[in-house]
């Protein structure tokens, strides 16, 4: 096939050029990339994204893709897939996720094995148990202290331990950005 001369007569061809429709449709995808919602924030416990809320707005992200892929997608299409993505994803982080109620006990589980957070203020431990034990999140300005009537669950150096010193009680917080 020929080419096509440029004005300094370099030479290239034509179906080389970046056409601006190929140039919004890479520029969707990466939007949708950038902003694809995960779903382990999502759900109905304490710290997580509301469920419906993370629907809405991957549903908006799956609609777009379809927009991306589509070869007859037109250039105006292509920049209001654009906006509807940003749109969605200012929306969606604007929602806040749902946090614990004031003297709610809550129990805290491993999904993989189903053992239970508990405290064993004899051995000064914590461990992973058949039976739950109840926590309550306390707020503080920077997020929560997780204890029960036993104590805090705290740090010191390397090891996870009960304690009744607020200034080694671990601090659960909600990451700011959370997709």
């Amino acid at each position: 096939s020929t080419g096509a001369k440029t004005d300094n007569g370099s030479t290239f061809r034509v179906s080389e050029v970046p056409t601006a429709i190929g140039i919004y449709r890479e520029q969707l995808a990466l939007t949708i990339e950038a902003n694809e919602p995960n779903p382990l924030f999502a759900g109905n416990g304490v710290f997580l994204k509301p469920q419906a809320d993370y629907d809405t707005f991957k549903a908006v992200i799956d609609a777009q893709k379809a927009i991306a892929e589509s070869e007859t997608a037109t250039l105006e299409e292509l920049e209001a897939a654009i906006t509807a993505v940003e749109t969605a994803a200012a929306t969606y982080d604007a929602v806040e996720t749902i946090k614990p109620e004031e003297g709610q006990l809550y129990t805290i589980q491993n999904k993989g094995n189903g053992g239970y957070l508990s405290l064993n203020t004899e051995a000064g431990q914590v461990y992973a148990s058949t039976d739950p034990q109840g926590f309550y999140f306390t707020a503080t300005e920077d997020g929560y202290y997780l204890s029960n009537e036993l104590g805090y669950v705290g740090i010191d150096g390397n090891n996870v331990i009960i304690t009744a010193d607020e200034n080694k009680a671990l601090l659960v917080a909600t990451p700011a950005e959370l997709r």
